[in-house]
């Protein structure tokens, strides 16, 4: 199973998911009251958030034993039927 093969579900984003969407809120809000630490303290969550998303997935994707996907020989064609 490649990479562009995985189930929508196989990959577990909530944890990630709302450390982002803090991250904005917070940033928002820093916005909104003019206070800089507040808007660089959401900035760093959605950062920190992006980087927990991709390491998730990175894990998800190798606990379930399948070897990564080899690049085609040629990228226009589509997969080969066997």
């Amino acid at each position: 199973m490649g990479l562009a093969q995985l189930p929508l579900g196989a990959v577990h984003y909530n944890p990630p998911l709302v450390v982002l969407g803090a991250g904005v809120l917070i940033a928002l809000v820093g916005h909104i009251i003019k206070f800089r630490r507040v808007v660089a303290f959401g900035i760093a969550l959605v950062f920190v958030g992006t980087a927990l998303a991709l390491v998730t997935a990175y894990v998800d994707f190798r606990q379930q034993g399948s070897p990564p996907p080899s690049p085609a020989s040629n990228p226009f064609e589509g997969p080969r039927s066997r």
